[in-house]
């Protein structure tokens, strides 16, 4: 089982879960952990330019020396099988995130925590019969239930590409005291 909260900053996220668990007694949570380190993986995927089933580069990485932190590379609208993010990689830089596209269907940026930033859906070709009879609801229950249909699948392939899922790793929950 899978809870995914959109939220752009990771604190609200953890102020979700943490509400959900106080509302319900025995709400077990923890962050998914992979079997490979998405950090190796996705490395891996730029060094071979060769990426796991359904999932492509875009133009996006963030490249780190794991030795020194301060040592951080940025692209943005790059060519990732160039010889400048080879010369990077074979610096000994790793992944610390990649921009990928899942079936052409999703868009986003993975980091090397598995938390996916930047999510975007492919707009779908909407039929023209009948759209005047669609409510503006029934057209957010159409789309939610899209958007669930690809994000399980996506997660699916996500994990297995990684190696697949480990025992979760303890989500930290912070007291209000401590804020």
């Amino acid at each position: 089982k899978l809870l995914v909260v959109d939220s752009a900053i990771a604190p609200r996220a953890e102020e979700v879960v943490n509400l959900l668990r106080d509302s319900l007694t025995s709400f077990p949570v923890g962050l998914p952990s992979t079997r490979t380190a998405p950090a190796d993986v996705m490395t891996r995927w730029l060094r071979d330019k060769k990426l796991s089933a359904n999932f492509s580069l875009l133009e996006d990485v963030v490249l780190h020396n794991p030795l020194d932190s301060s040592n951080v590379v940025r692209c943005a609208s790059q060519d990732l099988t160039g010889d400048e993010i080879a010369a990077h990689l074979e610096a000994g830089k790793q992944v610390k995130s990649l921009g990928v596209s899942w079936n052409n269907m999703i868009h986003c940026v993975i980091n090397d925590d598995l938390s996916i930033k930047r999510l975007q859906f492919e707009a779908v070709e909407e039929d023209d019969v009948g759209a005047d009879e669609v409510t503006p609801a029934q057209k957010f229950d159409q789309d939610f239930a899209l958007m669930t249909l690809e994000l399980s699948g996506f997660f699916e392939s996500l994990f297995s590409a990684f190696g697949g899922l480990d025992d979760p790793k303890p989500f930290s929950r912070k007291n209000k005291d401590e804020e």
